[in-house]
């Protein structure tokens, strides 16, 4: 198979993947079973302990052996070894009105001594189970929660008229979920958890960030990958885009279209970072004019009219301007290919981008189930998006994360630069005003940021797109993954520099099952404001003969 095959193939229906997790064992604790009791008669027990707004529906143990994981069978992983386990269902009732779903997944033997907080894609809805599999398969305790309610990530009619429900997604359920594990593995192990990690992007991203900003002592260490820092910023662009189809259906691009562009842009661009490998280093410096594309006349199938011309700068360049200081971006010149189905597609009803956006609109922000995109104006409804929204505090926009550094918490963020639902640039805004508020030297004692070229969104793309997104870090060193990184972080003070991503002949079957493939390419991801510089000598698919040094200005 291809690179970016698989992707291709598999991306669009693996999206809500983007849950990640966290290293190696911590030491000294695993727990001995001769020390522990039967291992059932401590999990039956579980099923009558005391929760705090809540209770224990059930608690079971499944013994040791394969279990089977329908979500990642397309993608050549038909499930995992797990060891024995205690698992424990719970219902959270912190209101009249919430419903909260939590597992808590608790390895009897062979417990590493850390719980890693698991996240939810989009609006939540489900407990995601195979982000438990994969940390209970490296033998950490792991919590997941459906955020308060049952449903597609995409929809938020959960919303419309339980005002709770929409506080229980955007933070309470994430942050009961951290204390009522915590508080299970004390009573089940006879000792506290040594450290505590929550990964996850996307949405996952963002509810990484809102435990770091407001639930500090919740985690030891986060990673989030693409976050939706800013979603009032982020889905009034998606909406403003799905506007102007509506002004104007003829702007619509169809998929047919997406290869011709994705290679005039390469023609212009591939080559800026002296390696000509279908990949963009830095696209900011990437001047493509869509304009060469304008068809001399009628529509063909090489070329864009006028009006489509139009949409793909507006996908490029956003809505502009600002809101509050907060820049209105557009996606970057280089991912075009990965933007189907997401913006290009056979129908302008039929691409994904303006989905979300619409549910969120009609639910979250104005609470009416008629509220349709031709009502939208950017103006007002990106201000009420912000306001509104602020109110179940769905933002995870604060710099201000001197508790959690206080706390000795470590932050990796990354972001792929061709991600074609979070725009870039918006995380990068995001560490920056976290340099402004803490400095730029105490910001370095605990926070990374990572741009990767050619990665989609968290996940695939045409670049070397695996560093340990998916993954606990038990599965990888922490030269090679993002969550190993942060774990080395935390637990020995050492402060991740250069990771090495790879590309793969099947790059979701490395990330779920790693060391099943060997990389085709390596390429290093340079702390920000670094990039990777080829030395012209060595392999350009070799992470070796690249340096991570500062642009030029």
């Amino acid at each position: 198979m291809r690179p970016g095959i698989a992707w291709r193939r598999f991306g669009p229906a693996l999206l809500a993947l983007a849950g990640l997790i966290g290293f190696m064992p911590a030491e000294g604790g695993t727990t001995d079973a001769s020390t522990r009791g039967n291992s059932a008669d401590r999990c039956k027990s579980l099923a009558q302990q005391h929760i705090d707004q809540g209770s224990v529906t059930s608690a079971q143990l499944f013994p040791a052996g394969f279990e089977a994981s329908p979500g990642t069978a397309a993608a050549g992983v038909p499930g995992f070894d797990l060891p024995e386990s205690c698992r424990v269902s719970l219902l959270l009732t912190p209101t009249a009105d919430s419903q909260i779903k939590v597992e808590v997944w608790l390895p009897t033997l062979t417990w590493n001594g850390r719980l890693q907080g698991v996240d939810n894609g989009g609006m939540g809805g489900s407990i995601n189970r195979r982000a438990l599999m994969m940390a209970l398969k490296y033998d950490y305790a792991a919590a997941s929660t459906d955020t308060g309610h049952e449903g597609k990530d995409t929809d938020a009619s959960f919303a419309l008229g339980h005002p709770e429900r929409a506080i229980d997604v955007s933070w309470r359920a994430i942050h009961l979920t951290a204390l009522v594990a915590k508080q299970l593995i004390n009573v089940f192990y006879g000792q506290p958890v040594r450290y505590a990690y929550f990964s996850g992007g996307s949405n996952g991203g963002r509810e990484a960030l809102i435990e770091a900003e407001r639930f500090p002592e919740d985690y030891n260490g986060v990673v989030a990958g693409a976050p939706a820092v800013d979603p009032a910023n982020n889905l009034s662009t998606w909406a403003w885009l799905r506007f102007r189809l509506f002004q104007n259906p003829s702007r619509f691009i169809p998929d047919s279209k997406a290869a011709m562009i994705a290679a005039a842009v390469m023609k212009t661009c591939d080559g800026l970072d002296g390696v000509t490998d279908g990949v963009i280093d830095d696209p900011t410096v990437c001047n493509f004019d869509p304009a060469v594309l304008t068809c001399p006349g009628e529509d063909l199938p090489n070329c864009l009219t006028r009006a489509q011309v139009g949409w793909l700068h507006d996908l490029y360049q956003g809505p502009g301007g600002d809101y509050k200081g907060r820049r209105n971006w557009g996606f970057e010149r280089g991912g075009e290919t990965g933007w189907v189905p997401i913006w290009f597609g056979k129908s302008a009803d039929e691409i994904l981008g303006p989905v979300f956006s619409i549910s969120f609109f009609r639910y979250l922000v104005y609470g009416d189930a008629d509220w349709d995109i031709s009502r939208f104006s950017f103006e007002h409804d990106r201000a009420a998006a912000v306001e509104r929204v602020r109110g179940p505090n769905f933002q995870a926009d604060d710099p201000d994360l001197r508790r959690f550094k206080a706390h000795g918490g470590k932050l990796i963020l990354f972001q792929g630069w061709s991600d074609p639902l979070v725009p870039p640039r918006i995380p990068i805004d995001y560490f920056k005003r976290v340099q402004a508020r803490l400095g730029k030297q105490a910001t370095t004692e605990f926070l990374r940021l990572y741009m990767a070229p050619g990665v989609g969104h968290v996940i695939g793309g045409a670049g070397p797109n695996v560093f340990g997104q998916l993954n606990p870090g038990a599965a990888f060193d922490a030269d090679h993954s993002v969550t190993a990184a942060v774990e080395r972080w935390v637990e020995h003070g050492v402060a991740p520099n250069a990771i090495i991503a790879g590309k793969y002949d099947n790059d979701l079957e490395a990330l779920l099952a790693p060391h099943s493939l060997k990389p085709l390419r390596e390429r290093p991801l340079c702390p920000y404001p670094q990039i990777a510089r080829w030395d012209r000598k060595g392999s350009s698919d070799d992470a070796r003969s690249y340096s991570c040094i500062l642009p030029r200005a």
